[in-house]
């Protein structure tokens, strides 16, 4: 809501104001798109260039002799980072201590 209507405390608006605002919003917003780290247009640019990067090596020796296969970008920015992954309250505790 920030980003669009520069609304910092919704918590002071009615209901009512507050899904009204959200309904117009673009997908494209924060509060649209939740978890999701990239727009819809911006996850098919990347298999756009995917598919074209594989299509460009389809027609290389390379690729008679299956070498060097194009890299997936998509792959690549969906891939979850190491630091994201969902730890146990045990592993939380001895990467604390390691970090000490």
């Amino acid at each position: 809501m920030a980003q669009y209507y520069g609304i910092h405390k919704y918590e002071e608006y009615n209901i009512e104001h507050i899904a009204t605002l959200y309904a117009g919003l673009d997908i494209s917003s924060r509060s649209k798109r939740g978890k999701e780290r990239y727009t819809v247009e911006q996850n098919l640019l990347m298999a756009v260039c995917d598919r074209l990067g594989w299509l460009v090596w389809s027609k290389t020796k390379d690729a008679s002799r299956g070498r060097n296969k194009p890299k997936s970008i998509y792959e690549a920015m969906h891939k979850e980072k190491e630091e994201y992954k969902k730890m146990t309250i045990e592993e939380i505790e001895k990467w604390q201590n390691k970090r000490k």
